[in-house]
């Protein structure tokens, strides 16, 4: 089995300077189905769920 990142994003601005995208970007995904959840009004991902996410999205 493939070691995973301990890598967890606590909020849209680490997820967003991570991946360098912007706010729009960001959201356009969030609508996509990228793998982060709203959490007590911050937003919350798992560093190993993000690449799946993209790595499927680019596999078309």
């Amino acid at each position: 089995m493939a070691e995973q990142s301990k890598k967890v994003f606590r909020c849209a601005q680490e997820i967003m300077e991570y991946y360098d995208m912007n706010r729009s970007s960001f959201e356009g995904y969030i609508k996509m189905g990228k793998p982060a959840r709203l959490i007590n009004g911050k937003w919350h991902g798992h560093a190993d769920s993000i690449d799946e996410f993209f790595r499927r999205l680019s596999a078309c």
